[in-house]
């Protein structure tokens, strides 16, 4: 019987959910941008916007409450919150052992995600995931590999 070689492994990995727990970070920067502008919601308010992208969302918030100079100026504010809050959100448990061995087996790894990538580089960072990753790609705007900053 003929042996097959196995091809080579790598592992491809989401952002949210499986290298960082990022909820609570949308959880926040929505409310607090619009608690920026004056304007206080609850959950419920976001239902109407889940559809949209980040970009629209921000449009549809000066379109309704008439907040920022546009939707551009809300969508770089909403940004800052996201990169700051992304930059401080722990990796998940346990996942700093499993990507050092990893990489001790020469196993190469990736992100690939619909998070924009100035969020993912940001989370890898401040978790100390970034040394671990080959490249990022993500879906937001036109596709592209973001090359690791290490």
């Amino acid at each position: 019987m003929d042996h097959i070689a196995a091809s080579s492994v790598a592992f491809i990995f989401d952002c949210d959910g499986t290298l960082v727990n990022s909820t609570p970070v949308w959880a926040y920067a929505q409310p607090e941008l619009l608690h920026r502008h004056g304007i206080d919601v609850t959950v419920d308010d976001f239902a109407q916007f889940e559809h949209l992208s980040l970009e629209d969302e921000c449009q549809a918030y000066h379109d309704i409450w008439g907040i920022g100079e546009n939707g551009e100026e809300l969508y770089h504010e909403l940004s800052d919150i996201l990169i700051d809050g992304y930059s401080k959100v722990p990796p998940r448990e346990g996942l700093l052992a499993f990507l050092k061995q990893a990489q001790e087996a020469g196993i190469a790894m990736c992100v690939a995600t619909s998070t924009p990538a100035e969020l993912v580089t940001s989370a890898l960072a401040g978790a100390g995931l970034d040394r671990y990753m080959e490249f990022i790609t993500t879906t937001g705007g036109p596709l592209q590999a973001v090359p690791r900053c290490v």
